[in-house]
């Protein structure tokens, strides 16, 4: 009786001893279960800094999403619900990590033992106003994961397609704002007495100071540099920054060229050998044609100037109650170009066309040679010059 007593002892300290052991080493059996095997790792194929381009920013919240391709490989066993997660920051160096509100796999997150596998990775950002930079990581359950540089920048496609739109839509609104206005100054003028494209129209007097379209278009490209210099993020969404400078540029040489449109095709009116100061004339479709040119740098520079508060708009540099003044300004100056091109442009045509008139009329009533021997001592007579919009 005491023996069985004490093995029935012996046998509860045993199981005690058991139960204690095996709940001390659970934990452990079940992390080393869960740990990564050795030499079973995940990794990108390519490490280079994976560039995410945003597609376009969605409503005042800006929330943009973007997706590309990456190659993963596997070293190991078969592993499924593969995990991607993205650690961003912004160009001053704070975290974002909060704003990468998701990020979606397809194909499914699985992949087989000693294989390569694409997928497209689809992220979503809320407040994206700026690139993005940090780690794309990869990680499932007993794997080592990988990890890969990842940039998430604003749509390029966007940033050509705004910069086209203000070249062509500037031109066009130009072209056809100069063209409508020559035909109904043709229908207002009585027949017999309209102009004819081949015309002559006096010299063009090009002082700059004298011309506040001129001037306007000089002043918008400088600022616009200005601007555009130090103030635009790093990534732009509707033009970009090479985009703003090339715009400027173009549109104020534009103005400076218009004056070469019509001096290519002038005139030496008074060439005789009394006169030693020559004067030169144009005609008609030369001033319309440098109408056009400077008309369309005014509106290209002032669409341009727009632009570039929108995008410091976009940016969080500039308010949206504080755009809506510049956008005024602009649009005010906008209709204000073309009211005064609309004015300029059939004056001109109504005043060189009388004068051409007038003086053909005085001449009918002089006889043939003493026409001929005015012209021959003093020249033709020449066209009153005009002053560039």
């Amino acid at each position: 009786m005491a023996w069985s007593q004490r093995a029935a002892m012996r046998l509860r300290w045993a199981l005690l001893v058991a139960i204690l052991g095996g709940a001390t080493l659970a934990p452990a059996i079940v992390a080393a279960q869960n740990a990564p095997a050795a030499g079973h790792e995940l990794r990108f194929v390519d490490q280079a800094p994976l560039t995410v381009e945003m597609t376009g920013v969605k409503g005042a919240s800006k929330v943009d999403d973007g997706s590309a391709n990456v190659v993963v490989a596997n070293d190991g066993a078969a592993v499924k619900s593969l995990k991607f997660t993205a650690f961003v920051q912004d160009s001053s160096g704070a975290s974002r990590d909060a704003d990468v509100r998701s990020i979606t796999v397809q194909p499914s997150a699985d992949i087989a033992a000693f294989t390569v596998k694409r997928f497209t990775v689809s992220i979503t950002v809320v407040n994206f106003s700026d690139t993005l930079t940090g780690q794309l990581v990869v990680q499932a359950s007993g794997v080592s994961s990988a990890t890969r540089p990842l940039v998430l920048a604003a749509p390029g496609g966007t940033n050509r397609r705004y910069a086209t739109w203000v070249l062509w839509l500037s031109l066009l609104v130009a072209g056809a704002a100069v063209a409508f206005r020559a035909r109904r100054q043709y229908e207002a003028m009585s027949r017999g007495r309209r102009f004819k494209l081949g015309n002559r129209v006096g010299p063009a007097n090009w002082d700059l100071s004298q011309s506040w379209a001129s001037t306007l278009t000089v002043v918008a490209a400088v600022l616009g540099t200005i601007v555009g210099a130090g103030v635009l993020p790093a990534t732009t969404h509707y033009v970009s920054k090479g985009g703003f400078t090339g715009l400027n540029l173009f549109f104020g040489v534009l103005a400076v060229a218009a004056p070469f449109a019509f001096n290519s095709a002038r005139v030496v009116t008074n060439l005789t050998a009394q006169v030693k100061e020559l004067k030169y004339e144009g005609y008609v479709w030369s001033f319309l044609l440098s109408s056009a040119l400077t008309l369309w740098a005014v509106l290209g520079e002032l669409a341009t100037l727009g632009l570039l508060f929108a995008e410091l708009e976009w940016a969080g540099s500039l308010s949206r109650v504080a755009l809506i003044p510049i956008g005024v300004a602009i649009a005010v100056a906008i209709v204000g170009v073309l009211y005064y091109a609309w004015r300029s442009i059939g004056w001109v045509l109504a005043k060189q066309t009388e004068f051409t008139l007038a003086v053909a009329e005085r001449l009918a009533q002089v006889p043939r040679e003493r026409v001929d021997a005015l012209v021959a001592e003093k020249g033709e007579p020449t066209q009153p010059p005009w002053a560039v919009m």
